[in-house]
Order: C-alpha cells, then structure tokens, then sequence
C-alpha cells in the first residue's frame, strides 16, 4: 500500500469528511468530524420529514446551518446509500435548477475502492 493511500485511509469518507492532499483540506476535514455525524443525521431526519424531497439549499435553510457545512453531508450519504436523487429538480434563490434527494428505498453502503487519485469534490451530485 502505498504512504499515499495510508494517509487517506485515516479519514475514511464517505463516514468520515473527506480532504485532499492540502493540509488546509486536512485541517478542515479534521476540524469537521465530530459535526459531520451530526449534520449527515439531521439531513436525514429532513429527508424523513419532507418525502417529496429537498434541495441541498432548502436543507441547509430548514437546519439553520450554510450550504458548504451541509452539502458535503449529502455527497457522504449518497456514498453510503442512504439517499438518492431524484428526478425532479426544483429552482434555488439562486435560480438555478437543484436536485432533489430522497431517502433510498434500499439503503446500502457502496464501497468505491480504492480513492488514490479520485477527485471526489469533481463528481456531479446534481445539487
């Protein structure tokens, strides 16, 4: 296994934050652990409470909390099976066109492998 991989192994996304190979990144990630649990329960519970579904932006304004805390949340959940998009999508304050997730009628974990090299921040969640 190579140093490189080790290291990212110490973060484990999707259940933990992710961070690239920035010690800025790092130090975020770190600095977001122990909330990161919290914010992925509460979106959730959002998503129980809302069965037509949210954006990542009603979300973030119905938990009182930012769109960067809450979006990162999402992208966990979705590599964890817990939630999915759907095929509607809906305009933000922003005016752009939003996902919309929903609770996965078959939740299950997918495990991605190995993640040396994949610029996870990259991958369209359609939010």
């Amino acid at each position: 296994m190579s140093d490189a991989l080790h290291e990212y192994d110490l973060f484990t996304y999707p259940r933990r934050p992710g961070a690239r190979d920035h010690s800025t990144s790092r130090e975020a990630a770190t600095k977001m652990m122990s909330r990161a649990a919290t914010l992925r329960e509460t979106a959730l519970r959002l998503l129980r409470a809302y069965p037509g579904g949210l954006t990542v932006h009603e979300a973030a304004e119905l938990a009182g909390v930012t769109v960067p805390a809450i979006q990162p949340r999402f992208s966990e959940l979705v590599a964890m099976g817990k939630i999915k998009r759907s095929a509607e999508r809906r305009r933000n304050e922003s005016g752009m066109s939003a996902a919309v997730w929903v609770i996965s009628e078959r939740p299950q974990y997918y495990d991605h492998g190995d993640y040396e090299g994949t610029d996870l921040e990259a991958i369209d969640y359609g939010s």
